[in-house]
């Protein structure tokens, strides 16, 4: 390898880099940041997509959890509210029967 990516010479390198060694080095180094932290980088990219695509599909699945209790909740208090009108229809019919019972006592001899 003549050059590194970047296009620095290997003479270039030579200037301030004493040995073969830590041109080689720089080399793997350059390498490391042009080639591999790209692919890292995408790499965590697609798992953080992921993780977004998780947590929404987390989210509705909430969502919906949420409105089938509230549905839920909604039928039984439609329920009772059924109930306290029967149970308010019965105690008019009551009530009814008694204030007939009260006008008949008032108009009848004593």
């Amino acid at each position: 390898m003549a050059t590194t990516r970047r296009g620095i010479t290997r003479e270039e390198l030579a200037q301030f880099l004493p040995s073969h060694k830590l041109i080689k080095a720089f080399e793997s180094l350059t390498e490391g940041v042009t080639v591999v932290l790209p692919t890292e980088l995408d790499a965590i990219r697609i798992q953080v997509e992921e993780v977004a695509l998780a947590t929404g599909a987390a989210q509705n699945e909430a969502m919906a959890a949420l409105a089938m209790a509230a549905v839920a909740v909604a039928e039984v208090a439609a329920q009772e509210l059924a109930d306290c009108r029967t149970q308010f229809s019965a105690l008019s019919a009551e009530v009814d029967v008694l204030r007939t019972q009260v006008q008949a006592l008032q108009v009848a001899p004593v």
